[in-house]
């Protein structure tokens, strides 16, 4: 496919965005994903679980055994398929409506139910600044692996994804693996991106995560440009 033809059109919706509406639709639903029984046994909680990457996760743990929670805002309709989606594979699935950024609807989500064993958190507005550091503890680091570069504490990571979104006019993941060590707190994906802007930029990459215990990254690892240390 030549880049021209792979040059997705502009779109925009009011925000909160529905991924049905989206054309063409992100590639969310793990279709060629292989659990092996990793997460067996185990609940998680993955917020903004309705779309997207956090529609992904869900579906990747649903598939490597574990029972999924999705806490979202108001995008019922997205919600409801990624309910279909982890039911799909004979896991349990609840779908949590409401504003995560109020402290009620944060008690709300796990009120009355058992605690997950995995926590996931990608609500957020990714041009919110705020919203985004909230999910680094203040002494965070965030590592490009393969530029060598690190980024230590809110303002420098601040600085390094306000100048990575006024980069591109929209991003699309595909995500192709993802590995958890739920005892060590770890997470690592890989996925494949789409970047446009006058046209796609395609990158293969690789994130690592370290979770404090209060479900924020201490330490996030990103290999970029198809450096895959997971071969």
């Amino acid at each position: 496919m030549s880049q021209a033809e792979r040059q997705f059109p502009r779109q925009t919706q009011a925000r909160p965005g529905h991924q049905r509406q989206m054309d063409p639709a992100p590639r969310a639903e793990m279709e060629g994903y292989l659990g092996s029984g990793k997460l067996d046994g185990l609940r998680a909680l993955v917020t903004g679980g309705d779309s997207g990457i956090g529609r992904a996760v869900s579906v990747a743990f649903a598939k490597e055994g574990a029972d999924v929670a999705i806490a979202y805002l108001s995008e019922h309709d997205d919600a409801r398929r990624t309910v279909e989606l982890v039911e799909a594979e004979s896991r349990t699935a609840v779908a949590i409506p409401g504003d995560l950024s109020q402290p009620e609807a944060c008690a709300a989500a796990v009120a009355g139910r058992d605690s997950p064993a995995l926590l996931v958190v990608f609500a957020s507005d990714a041009y919110d600044l705020p919203a985004v550091l909230a999910h680094f503890r203040e002494d965070a680091t965030l590592t490009v692996q393969s530029s060598r570069v690190t980024f230590s504490g809110h303002e420098e990571i601040g600085r390094m994804f306000t100048d990575f979104f006024n980069d591109w006019d929209s991003m699309v993941h595909e995500i192709t693996n993802i590995v958890v060590d739920p005892i060590g707190s770890k997470v690592s994906t890989e996925q494949v991106v789409d970047l446009n802007r006058d046209g796609t930029t395609r990158m293969h990459n690789c994130n690592f995560f370290d979770v404090g215990s209060d479900g924020r990254f201490t330490r996030v690892i990103i290999w970029m440009d198809g450096t895959n240390p997971l071969n």
